[in-house]
């Protein structure tokens, strides 16, 4: 049996429509509706162990912050945990291709895509910073701060803020040596396509947007 999958374009617009609900302050109920399907979408896609840690850290705010912090959080929350899914079950040739037959303008391509690939990166090279830091007996984290403050900002934040111009270069670079800032219609092995699955789960973002409307205006 295939795994579910989405096209990335549903995916894109999953991701506008609940971001409208969202922010246009539904009933706490439609958000949790959101965090649940999110969090489903994950489990499909079989990461168990990252819903089982943000199921864990959504606890844990819910219990230790006070209510405007859980209010801020409880919002982001649903997004946080759906970009995840995005990032993690969509592929760098499957975004770019559905940017293209979208009809995004070029620069924006880019843009996006070296965001995407931006990321991943940093969290390598950080890794690295981190693990010369134990070497040198320095360690990152709030104790290590209060003891060698100036170390931590040395041998930390100065290498961290090179290479995130450095990679932001090299990213750009190399997405403009592989044809991206070409304005004729490139090629791709990746094959996208809209399914049955597709469609169903636009129905559901939006009816969920359109219930959470009719509790908010008092109809429910």
């Amino acid at each position: 049996m295939e795994r579910f999958k989405l096209d990335p374009r549903t995916k894109l617009i999953l991701l506008f429509i609940m971001g409208t609900a969202i922010f246009s302050y539904m009933p706490p109920r439609i958000v949790g509706l959101y965090i649940f399907i999110a969090f489903g979408l994950l489990l499909l896609c079989k990461h168990y162990k990252r819903v089982l840690v943000y199921l864990i850290i959504y606890c844990l705010v819910e219990v230790i912050m006070f209510k405007g912090m859980v209010n801020l959080f409880t919002l982001l929350f649903p997004l946080f945990v759906y970009g995840r899914y995005l990032v993690l079950t969509t592929s760098i040739a499957e975004f770019s291709l559905a940017l293209q037959k979208m009809k995004v303008p070029l620069g924006f391509q880019i843009i996006v895509l070296v965001m995407i690939r931006y990321f991943p990166t940093i969290k390598v090279t950080s890794k690295s910073i981190f693990n010369a830091m134990r070497l040198r007996g320095v360690h990152f984290s709030p104790v290590g701060f209060l003891r060698h403050p100036v170390k931590t900002v040395e041998y930390l934040y100065v290498p961290l803020v090179y290479s995130l111009i450095k990679t932001g270069d090299e990213l750009t670079v190399a997405a403009l040596t592989r044809g991206l800032g070409l304005y004729d219609t490139r090629t791709f092995l990746t094959e996208i396509g809209f399914r049955l699955s597709d469609v169903l789960m636009v129905l559901v973002y939006l009816g969920i947007m359109i219930l959470g409307i009719f509790m908010k205006g008092g109809v429910l």
